[in-house]
């Protein structure tokens, strides 16, 4: 973190030298120094990571968990981490013929950029405007206020798995594909808020769309099959769990809110209401317009789709309410209200979002056209997702029938006839 912090605030301090001086070769080293404090960084944490996995299996390192473990893995995802955010932030300087070029500008700024040094870094943090097609790559959203989190919740979760497998066994609790699946879910998290398709979402409706769906249809699905509570309880000692699952069962309060908040038919409510209530023209221009309207947007809509997916692999999975039968129509619900939104958007006459007007001009799309597109990607590739889940359902459905008749032919008395028994 330290280097890229120096690369990110020098860079902005030694633009009026390299530009004045054309010695843009400056910017090349600085890069290249910063890049080997974030690898050497890596190697120290791997070799104290190596360390600890041959000390003695008492140890709290050994046991794959404790501050040791935590602090290592994160050394090495931390470090990663950041030596790749440095390298895209000097891809500009290596590839552009003058990065000292001035950035064209239209009635709403293509990069928002406010007075003084520290607006000029918030604006390199987290871009916001337009984006023309030749900058869109460099559009990257590095708030520290959404990368923390999601760091965090990564490394709890390998702290967690690796825990788990060092006492049961790997792949026992938690099976790889799930592992996998959870990281997965992570990468898409990244896909929809880090790189250039937030800052792209704000230019064009289409883009806006696939945001969405990573995170509701991408993200949220693989995260759930992750079983990411186990992960989770597993990041924190023995006694830390026990706590926890003491504290769970005394607390009425935080169970019933649980069970409500849990109730698939809220769940359903929940989910379709804010999938409709922010394609309100209204609502989702003001989100377009304010930064805080639009993370509470895509806070919903994450959320809730976090909860309908858990729901459905809850009953798929116990085959408790309301099962796979009703499962399957809970899927159909779900992918029938979004496909008549999307078929709204698909086949309107009119634009419904006339914000969107400069970033399809500024790309050479027709606005209508742009909304069409997003309401194609909202109908199509979102459907195929739940129709898979259903198809999954089914198959599961199915399978618990052989099994319940398998058990039943099994307890089922045998009658011999009377020339058996001669």
């Amino acid at each position: 973190m330290v280097a890229w912090t120096l690369h990110l605030g020098l860079s902005y301090a030694l633009v009026p030298f390299v530009c004045a001086a054309d010695r843009t070769w400056v910017l090349h080293l600085l890069t290249g120094g910063t890049a080997l404090m974030a690898g050497a960084a890596m190697v120290v944490s791997w070799r104290i990571h190596r360390r600890g996995e041959g000390g003695s299996p008492d140890s709290p390192r050994a046991e794959g968990g404790g501050v040791g473990g935590f602090l290592t893995i994160s050394g090495i995802l931390l470090g990663g981490f950041f030596l790749l955010l440095i390298l895209v932030e000097g891809l500009p300087a290596l590839l552009q013929g003058d990065p000292c070029g001035t950035t064209p500008t239209l009635d709403r700024p293509i990069i928002q950029r406010d007075s003084g040094p520290s607006g000029l870094l918030w604006a390199r943090i987290h871009p916001e405007g337009l984006v023309p097609p030749g900058e869109w790559w460099a559009a990257w959203n590095l708030d520290p206020w959404l990368l923390g989190p999601i760091y965090a919740l990564a490394a709890l979760y390998g702290t967690g798995v690796r825990r788990l497998w060092r006492t049961a066994g790997r792949g026992r609790g938690l099976p790889g594909w799930r592992v996998w699946s959870y990281f997965g879910g992570i990468a898409a998290l990244l896909l929809a808020l880090v790189s250039p398709v937030d800052a792209l979402g704000g230019t064009l409706f289409s883009v806006h769309m696939v945001q969405h769906m990573l995170l509701m249809v991408v993200a949220a699905p693989l995260l759930v099959l992750g079983r990411p509570h186990l992960g989770y309880l597993w990041a924190f000692p023995e006694e830390g769990r026990r706590r926890m699952a003491l504290g769970w069962r005394r607390s009425l309060p935080t169970r019933w809110s649980s069970s409500l908040l849990t109730h698939p038919v809220v769940i359903l409510l929940l989910h379709v209401g804010a999938l409709w209530a922010w394609h309100i023209p209204e609502l989702y221009q003001a989100a377009l317009a304010h930064a805080w309207v639009h993370h509470l947007e895509h806070a919903s809509f994450f959320f809730t789709a976090l909860l309908f997916w858990w729901a459905l692999a809850e009953s798929g999975a116990r085959g408790v309410w309301p099962g796979f039968g009703a499962g399957i129509l809970y899927v159909f619900a779900t992918a029938l209200q979004s496909g008549a939104l999307g078929a709204l958007l698909l086949f309107a006459r009119e634009p419904w979002y006339p914000a969107h007007e400069g970033g399809a001009a500024l790309w050479g799309v027709d606005l209508l056209v742009d909304q069409q597109l997003a309401g194609a990607i909202m109908w199509i590739p979102a459907g195929l997702v739940y129709a898979g889940a259903a198809v999954v359902l089914f198959l599961g459905w199915m399978r618990r029938a052989d099994q319940v008749t398998e058990r039943r032919e099994g307890r089922k008395p045998i009658h011999r006839t009377s020339a058996e028994t001669t």
